[in-house]
């Protein structure tokens, strides 16, 4: 309720620093009515009656009247005399009262409406900073999920290349182990053809000395018999 009161305050200072301060306009003074003659004098008709806080444009000076015509009027603009001890260069008090009072209710309505868009705004800050927060956190997160996949990857890629090198290892040594078995096979092979043949010449020796020795014989007994 102060800042309200202190906005008012404000605006009525301001109000009253902006008063126009050339003569040509001026205003019926406060909480009266008066009349608008067609002269300068009370024998003069009457073409209207004003209000206090009307607008007249001031046309002609004389000494204790003065020629206006009436502003803001609908239609044809009344013009006339009236007492000049009537007219103010101010507006009425109860005008700036009644446009301080406009002023002041337009002021709570823009305060108002700032109060809920700095609230808005508070709120959106807010929801920022706790989305900001939860991001930098995941953010967190992910980087030490990346700095152990890289860990890993790099464990897995040593253990990648030593497999591969025991692979490579391992199909030479089974192929050395197959060639070694053909020449194993090739190798008993020969030996068993070796046998063989050493076994058959062995054969076929004793076979022929026991021919000869057969035919000697058979010749010995022959040389007997005669």
């Amino acid at each position: 309720m102060k800042r309200y009161q202190i906005l008012w305050v404000i605006a009525l200072s301001l109000c009253l620093m902006n008063q126009p301060s050339s003569a040509a306009t001026v205003y019926v003074t406060d909480s009266l009515k008066i009349t608008l003659r067609t002269g300068p004098g009370t024998d003069n008709k009457i073409i209207a009656i004003l209000s206090s806080g009307e607008r007249l444009e001031v046309l002609e000076t004389g000494n204790d009247w003065t020629r206006v015509r009436v502003l803001g009027s609908e239609g044809e603009q009344k013009e006339g005399w009236l007492l000049s001890r009537f007219l103010i260069e101010r507006q009425p008090w109860e005008m700036q009262a009644r446009n301080l009072a406009k002023e002041t209710t337009s002021l709570k309505e823009k305060l108002g409406v700032t109060e809920k868009k700095w609230r808005e705004s508070s709120n959106r800050a807010r929801e920022l900073q706790e989305k900001f927060q939860k991001t930098s956190e995941s953010l967190k997160k992910v980087q030490a999920d990346f700095d152990s996949l890289k860990n890993e990857s790099s464990d897995f890629l040593e253990l990648k290349r030593e497999y591969e090198a025991a692979t490579s290892d391992l199909k030479t040594a089974k192929d050395a182990v197959q060639r070694l078995t053909k020449e194993n096979e090739i190798l008993q092979s020969s030996k068993i053809m070796e046998w063989l043949l050493a076994g058959a010449l062995i054969f076929l020796g004793a076979w022929l000395i026991g021919l000869i020795i057969g035919r000697r014989e058979k010749k010995r007994r022959r040389a007997f018999s005669r």
